[in-house]
């Protein structure tokens, strides 16, 4: 049973991979990158003592309904703000609100200035990304509930913030999020993190990118449907890999692999689930060929959430795997305005 807590508003969507061009330049959104928030994060910030926050963030139309909760939109592993430009532009004209994005933990650059390298990503577990959103959360929208679009990772670390400050979240949309790994997503998983391999004992990092580039194919191959693949064509997604090239490090998609993909115990999707008060609005969406939560384990989260899963809590999204944000992006973006309603 899920503890019965104060309401609040989580939108989940989640996904490992996905790419999108820029934001038009006829659009009113505007964006920031290094926002200053990164001088309140620093000042205000206990669960970070490095301060390090010099990280990219986006803020779509600031003109947007003050009086609604702000839309947070959280990506997947080794997604960045690109790979969600459209989307978000697209979600911020069909909501009329306040539309917000951050790079998590362990996703995008690490900030030159930090050093060593490790010390950047000595923490990036489920647990200390969950803290990380309120920081960056309460240093754009102070004390407001908000509605959180998190997809596959992002999906994981928003349902950790629901429950690290359950009377804040609304409402829960997940995408791409099941309750546990099957067989095939497991071996997937783990054929990531031995293709990046091992921390190395130096402590200057190299700019080789074989092992990033492989671990991109890897991920891209899994998460897309076998349709949007062969529609996409190889240098479409050769496209694809060089912007997780260009937008993460390997070191910090190792981390993430390392801290918050075979972990047991509270960080969980099951064990989170549990947790989530049962005030706050939950539906879980799943691509109908998602090889790394399968529609079963997304029924089942969806359950496990919600006591059952109706037509209002749990939705398969036709002809699209993991990805189904972009594969089915129409669809998936309807929902989730909907949901948010």
């Amino acid at each position: 049973m899920r503890q019965r807590v104060p309401t609040c508003t989580l939108l989940l969507c989640c996904n490992a991979l996905s790419f999108a061009p820029s934001l038009p330049t006829q659009t009113k959104s505007t964006v920031r990158h290094h926002l200053p928030l990164v001088v309140s994060l620093q000042a205000s910030s206990t669960s970070d003592p490095t301060g390090v926050r010099d990280r990219n963030i986006i803020a779509l139309d600031d003109d947007g309904d003050a009086s609604a909760p702000p839309l947070i939109v959280l990506g997947g592993m080794a997604q960045s703000i690109q790979s969600w430009s459209l989307q978000l532009s697209a979600l911020q004209r069909g909501s009329g609100r306040r539309v917000f994005m951050y790079e998590p933990l362990g996703q995008g650059k690490r900030p030159e200035t930090i050093t060593p390298p490790r010390k950047y990503f000595e923490d990036v577990s489920m647990e200390k990304q969950g803290k990380d959103f309120w920081d960056v959360v309460d240093a754009a929208f102070p004390d407001s509930e908000v509605d959180v679009a998190g997809f596959s990772f992002g999906g994981r670390i928003a349902m950790a913030a629901s429950v690290l400050q359950p009377g804040r979240i609304r409402g829960l949309h997940l995408t791409g999020v099941g309750a546990e790994r099957d067989a095939l997503a497991d071996v997937l998983v783990k054929s990531w993190r031995d293709v990046l391999g091992a921390w190395p004992d130096h402590s200057s990092w190299s700019q080789d990118t074989s092992r990033l580039r492989a671990f991109a194919w890897g991920v891209i191959l899994a998460t897309y449907s076998e349709q949007a693949l062969s529609s996409a064509g190889y240098e479409r997604l050769q496209t694809w890999v060089e912007i997780v090239c260009e937008n993460n490090t390997e070191e910090g998609l190792r981390a993430i692999l390392d801290q918050t993909h075979d972990v047991d115990g509270e960080w969980t999707p099951l064990t989170m689930a549990a947790r989530i008060s049962s005030k706050t609005r939950v539906k879980v969406v799943v691509g109908f060929d998602d090889k790394i939560s399968p529609p079963h384990q997304a029924e089942r989260l969806a359950v496990i959430l919600n006591g059952s899963a109706e037509s209002n809590n749990f939705k398969v999204l036709k002809n699209c795997g993991h990805a189904a944000p972009m594969e089915a992006a129409r669809a998936w973006r309807q929902d989730v305005l909907e949901f948010f309603a």
